[in-house]
C-alpha cells in the first residue's frame, strides 16, 4: 500500500501509472479510463470507465468493472503483479454516484468508481460481506467443476462400455471366422477322401483288367501249344 503523502509528491506520475496499468489489465486503450480526482483516505482514486468499442470489444462499462474487480481480487493478475502492485495489493473497488454512496461491485451501476485503500480497515462488516460473496462465487465454481467432473466420469464409463462391447464383437467375429475355417477344412478333407477312394477304385479296376488280360494271354498261348501238339500227333510217323 501507500499513503497520500508519498503519492502527492508526484501525483501526475501516479495518475499516469494508474490509467496505464488499469487499461493494460483490462486490455483497453488508456482513453477508456478517466481519473476524476485523487484524494486522501488513505488514497482514494475516483475514475470513470467507458466502453472501449474497439477491435470487436463489446464489453460494457459494467463488464469492465467486474473484470477490474477480479484483477484486484486475484493476487496473480496482471494488475497485482505489474507496476501498480504496491497500490493494488490493498485496494478495493467501490461503485457509486459519489464516494459516500459507493458500494462494492456486487451492486454495480453506471457512475463514478472509487478505489479506496482505507475502506478495508475501517469497515469490517463490508469486508465480511465481500468475503462471503467471494466464497459463494467460489462455491458455485466448485459445484460447476464437480458437475463437469461427474459428466466426464459418466462419459468415460460410457466409452469403457463401448470398448467392452466392441471387444466382445471382435472376439465373436474371430470365433465365427475360426469356425468357418474349420468347416471349410472339414469339407476339403471330405472331398480329398472322396477323391482318394475314387482313385483306389480306379487302381483296383485297372489291376483287375491287367490280370484279366494276362489270363487271356495265357489261355491263348495254352491253346496254341495244344493245337501244336495235336498237329504233331496227326502227322504220320
Amino acid at each position: 500500500g501507500a499513503d497520500f503523502v508519498s503519492v502527492s509528491k508526484d501525483i501526475n506520475h501516479f495518475r499516469h501509472l494508474f490509467v496505464k496499468c488499469v487499461a493494460q489489465a483490462l486490455d483497453v486503450p488508456s482513453g477508456v479510463i478517466t481519473i476524476v480526482d485523487v484524494t486522501p483516505g488513505s488514497v482514494v482514486v475516483e475514475f470513470l470507465v467507458h466502453p472501449s468499442m474497439r477491435g470487436g470489444d463489446r464489453r460494457t462499462a459494467v463488464e469492465l468493472l467486474i473484470a477490474l474487480a477480479e484483477h484486484i481480487i486475484n493476487g496473480k493478475s496482471v494488475l497485482r503483479r505489474g507496476h501498480f502492485r504496491d497500490y493494488a495489493a490493498s485496494a478495493e473497488l467501490l461503485v457509486g454516484e459519489t464516494r459516500k454512496t459507493a458500494v462494492r461491485p456486487l451492486s454495480i451501476t453506471d457512475g463514478i468508481i472509487c478505489c479506496d485503500q482505507a475502506v478495508q480497515c475501517c469497515n469490517p462488516q463490508a469486508v465480511l460481506e465481500e468475503v462471503l460473496a467471494r466464497l459463494d462465487t467460489e462455491l458455485k465454481r466448485a459445484e460447476a467443476a464437480e458437475e463437469r467432473c461427474k459428466e466426464a466420469v459418466a462419459d468415460l464409463r460410457r466409452r469403457d462400455e463401448s470398448v467392452t462391447a466392441l471387444k466382445k464383437h471382435v472376439k465373436l467375429a474371430r470365433q465365427q471366422e475360426e469356425e468357418q475355417k474349420e468347416v471349410e477344412r472339414d469339407a476339403e478333407m471330405k472331398e480329398f477322401g472322396e477323391q482318394l477312394r475314387r482313385l483306389e477304385e480306379i487302381a483296383k479296376q485297372r489291376q483287375f483288367e491287367v490280370k484279366e488280360d494276362q489270363h487271356d494271354k495265357e489261355v491263348t498261348e495254352f491253346k496254341e501249344d495244344l493245337d501244336h501238339i495235336e498237329e504233331q500227333q496227326r502227322r504220320p510217323s
